[in-house]
């Protein structure tokens, strides 16, 4: 129970219902104690438009009461006795309790829960606690939703005459005598906060403030707090309004070369009728009238309503500022507000992709730079490279730096920079000029002065040797003594997928140059040769033995590669694997026919290559392929890693088809899904990546990346640069044509070679659009936008009542009708959106912005999470909707909201947009889409 004596009586007395907008008041506040005596306390009292309830459904604040003093202790007995067991039955083993009667079968068939039941089957149950059929019995049903204030005016205004809804040539008939309206300008959803505010002695306290120009229901609330914690709250609602009163409706902006109709609602609160005068006025030159005249006047009844209604146009982007006036004999009202006008256009980006094989000579894109445009905001940018190599070294510091130690990290630490090293010494390149490549900004968080000590580390060959021979002696030390090694030091028992990890990256650094330690080796080969000696026992065991093991799984296939590249591995367990490879991962195919490869068995290393090639995807759109895996699965198990088993895949291509496009795909697409700009997603999965791609530079030729590159445009040479090992990190790598200088039309633009080396080539064309009806654009995202009339249907469906009776019940759900642009929409009408967004490959922190038509009101009002499609953080503008995605898997993914249709007009949604937040050259856009609103 909330003790009496520190709940508060507080009153609020405002010194009228309603008031004039502008207009002074006052309001008392009056406190006393429990028992009804004023006492000194400090009071917070605010005013806000009630309205805003609407938002957030109802207050944001809950009862002061219960939060200072509505403790509670929840208890709860547990009771056990031995009478209520004796009161059941005994049953034998084996012997079922007998079950309710009734439709449910062995569930409750009555309307109330038997508690006797439920002590039956548990004789110590806890009957403190209660079962989930007497919760549901016993909670209260809950109150029916508030009604929702209204926001627009049109929803305030009841129906109303629309027979002068469009002014009519001649104007007006009110009196001359008119009085001229003070012009409502303050108009604001909060009118006074005061923090802190004392009572006197009596528990009496005074506040005036004036009340902002709006005419609404304003909500006073207060709360205090006494000397002894004494805590309690009032509220109370006051009116602004006038006898004659107007209101504007209108979009809250406007977007250039849409058509609006804005009105204004005039309600008579008057006993006699008036002749109203609507006049409409604008400022700021963005606006223009598409029927004239401006003014127009109608008799409005008694307590009666009218609307005005003017159509313009919007004609340039700034800030329109309106103006309505209702003017009559004996009152008038007039108020003005300001709105944003937009220009209909987008800065969007096109984006282009060509691969240039060593044979191929040249290459060509065709560009189409529109005539409406802001040339200034114009720019043509092409990145070329001519080896995915160079991408190898921006990873190197982010695994020399990561923070803890185990097995599998102090591995990756050394081993891919000493295959990196290999891979650019076989360039021919100065080892001080990869230093300059990286870029400290896209490393790793660390301090500057760590960041260039690692860069100058990775890069010196003595630190490389260095740390290479510190990486050796750890593992060593966190070898267990059987030979093998487990995730950290000091484990009971070796890790057979650990020690098979040590081994390869151990062979991957023997095959760099790096000399190995025998010992460490030697024990550790031991260690696995044991393992597959065991599991090929199982596997000829007899199916009844209970060691029997039916089929060899993924981790043998991973042990048994890795054996063969230290020539051992027994032929029994890779016949086996061979035999029974439906049942591997597509990783550990692909390592199947490594191992296959190795042993000189091409046949079946082929094999293994064609069943891979049935899941092999490809992107003519921007030269890349990959293997497609299965949804969902074990994809947090290593053997369904996604960048391991692309990797896997690309070093069996090397092996089978070196200069094959597959091949030169695959390592593209590998390069693109780099999830954090410089690495991939693990220092393992990273290790693997590097690893795969430093075999391909050097089987695919790659690695002798000298030659010449022109770039001509419409024929026109426009640049010429020679690349040798020497500049390979410092050549001037991009072309960029911008301003004036980018003229309209198509333009070819081509790009040449002289030499043996692959070329990789990106284009980005960067325009601010005027165009009228904006076109899609996006390479690596896309998004595609369709509209939907939602129309309400009410089926009767047949359900089962409560005793099992057939009950008629109406439901609703709604029928979706694709709406092509510039369809006729009916004023009310409720619009499904749905944005359609396609990745080509898996991304962090995308921004999606979808352009609202001004017009348009959404459903949903309040920002957070939506889970429904891609989860995504959802804040409503109000020119836009913006969804926020933590990840955007590789594949189609779909958002949706939805908004109601309210002022009539024609009208822009410019294009829906989406880009990555943090690498912002990866951007798409939908096409425009026109909407038609009538009444």
């Amino acid at each position: 129970m909330p003790p009496k004596k520190r709940i508060a009586s507080v009153e609020l007395e405002p010194d009228a219902e309603t008031y004039l907008p502008g207009q002074g008041s006052k309001v008392k506040v009056r406190v006393k104690d429990a028992d009804g005596k004023p006492f000194t306390g400090r009071v917070v009292l605010t005013a806000y438009d009630k309205a805003l309830e609407y938002i957030s459904g109802g207050s944001n604040q809950d009862d002061i009461r219960p939060f200072f003093w509505g403790w509670k202790r929840s208890h709860y007995p547990q009771v056990r006795d031995t009478l209520r067991a004796l009161e059941t039955g005994l049953l034998k083993d084996g012997e079922k309790w007998m079950e309710a009667l009734g439709i449910f079968g062995g569930e409750v068939a009555d309307d109330f829960y038997d508690a006797s039941m439920a002590a039956a089957a548990d004789p110590f149950s806890a009957p403190g606690r209660g079962g989930l059929g007497s919760l549901r019995k016993m909670a209260m049903p809950m109150a029916p939703p508030a009604p929702m204030a209204a926001m627009s005016v049109a929803a305030e205004a009841a129906p109303m005459d629309k027979s002068a809804a469009m002014p009519a040539p001649g104007g007006g008939g009110a009196p001359e005598e008119a009085p001229q309206p003070m012009i409502r300008t303050n108009l604001a959803d909060s009118a006074v906060w005061v923090a802190d505010f004392t009572t006197d002695a009596e528990g009496m306290g005074e506040l005036a403030f004036n009340l902002p120009e709006n005419l609404t229901t304003w909500k006073l609330r207060s709360w205090v707090m006494g000397p002894q914690t004494q805590v309690g709250e009032a509220s109370v609602q006051v009116i602004t309004r006038k006898n004659l009163m107007v209101r504007l409706q209108a979009p809250r902006f406007f977007v250039e070369k849409d058509e609006v109709v804005i009105s204004a609602n005039v309600h008579n609160e008057l006993d006699e009728a008036q002749d109203v005068r609507g006049v409409l006025e604008q400022e700021g030159g963005v606006l223009e009238f598409a029927v004239a005249p401006q003014t127009a006047s109608v008799q409005v009844p008694a307590h009666g309503e009218h609307r005005f209604d003017w159509r313009v146009k919007v004609t340039g982007e700034g800030e329109a500022k309106l103006r309505v006036k209702a003017l009559a004999q004996k009152d008038s009202d007039a108020m003005e507000m300001t709105f944003p006008a937009y220009i209909h256009g987008m800065l969007k980006t096109d984006s282009w992709s060509l691969a240039l094989r060593p044979d191929q000579a040249s290459g060509s894109l065709t560009l189409n730079v529109p005539a409406e445009r802001r040339p200034r905001q114009s720019r043509l940018e092409v990145v070329y490279s001519p080896t995915l190599a160079m991408t190898l070294v921006d990873a190197l510091p982010y695994l020399a730096s990561y923070p803890y130690g185990c097995t599998e990290q102090t591995l990756n630490r050394f081993v891919p920079t000493v295959i990196t090293l290999k891979a650019i010494r076989d360039l021919g390149v100065d080892m001080k000029k990869v230093r300059e490549r990286l870029d400290a900004a896209a490393q790793a968080p660390m301090p500057p002065g760590e960041q260039k000590r690692l860069r100058e580390a990775v890069f010196s060959e003595a630190e490389v040797e260095k740390m290479a021979r510190t990486g050796v002696s750890r593992l060593l030390a966190m070898r267990n003594a059987d030979g093998g090694w487990g995730w950290f030091p000091g484990g009971r028992e070796s890790s057979a997928y650990i020690t098979a990890l040590v081994l390869h990256g151990m062979k991957a650094a023997e095959r760099a140059g790096f000399d190995l330690n025998e010992g460490l080796i030697r024990n550790g080969v031991e260690w696995l040769t044991r393992h597959e000696a065991e599991q090929l026992r199982r596997l000829g065991l007899p199916q009844k033995d209970r060691e029997h093991k039916s089929a060899p799984d993924n981790l043998d296939a991973l042990i048994h590669s890795v054996l063969v590249e230290y020539s051992g591995g027994d032929p029994a367990m890779r016949a086996r694997l061979y035999d029974q490879r439906a049942g591997l991962s597509r990783y550990n195919l692909a390592l199947l026919g490594l191992a296959c490869d190795a042993t000189g068995e091409r046949e079946r290393r082929d094999m293994c290559l064609r069943n891979l090639r049935q899941f092999l995807k490809q992107d003519d759109e921007n030269q890349t392929a990959w293997l497609d895996l299965p949804e969902g699965g074990w994809w947090w198990f290593w053997y369904e890693d996604r960048i391991e088993t692309q990797a896997a895949f690309l070093r069996l291509l090397v092996k089978a088809e070196p200069k094959g496009e597959t091949a030169a795909r695959l390592a593209k697409y590998i390069v693109n899904n780099r999830r954090n700009g410089t690495w991939w997603t693990s220092t393992k999965d990273t290790a693997a990546a590097i690893e795969a791609l430093a075999e391909f530079a050097k089987a695919s030729g790659e690695s002798a990346p000298a030659q010449t590159v022109e770039i001509l445009l419409d024929g026109v040479p426009q640049k010429r640069v020679e690349i040798t090992p020497d500049t390979l990190f410092t050549f001037d790598n991009r072309f960029v044509l911008e301003g004036e200088a980018l003229t309209t039309g198509a333009h070819k633009l081509e790009l040449r070679k002289l030499g043996s080396a692959p070329l990789y080539v990106s284009a980005y064309l960067t325009v601010f659009s005027l165009e009228d009806m904006i076109p899609a654009a996006g390479l690596e995202v896309k998004t595609e936008r369709r509209f939907y009339r939602l129309i309400e249907e009410k089926p009767d469906q047949q359900v089962a009542g409560a005793r099992g009776q057939v009950i008629t019940q109406r439901g609703l759900k709604y029928r979706r009708e694709v709406l092509a642009s510039d369809a006729e929409i009916r004023s009310g009408d409720l619009i499904e959106v749905e944005l359609s967004i396609e990745s080509k490959n898996d991304y962090e922190y995308v921004l999606i912005e979808d352009m609202k038509p001004a017009g348009f009101e959404p459903v949903e009002v309040r920002s957070g999470w939506s889970y429904a499609g891609l989860p995504a953080y959802q804040e409503f503008r109000d020119e836009r909707v913006a969804f926020f995605a933590e990840r955007l898997p590789r594949g189609r993914q779909n958002l949706s909201y939805r908004v109601k249709a309210e002022i009539p007009g024609r009208f822009s949604a410019l294009p829906a947009r989406i880009e990555a937040m943090y690498a912002p050259e990866l951007k798409g856009n939908s096409q425009e889409w026109k909407a038609r609103i009538v009444e």
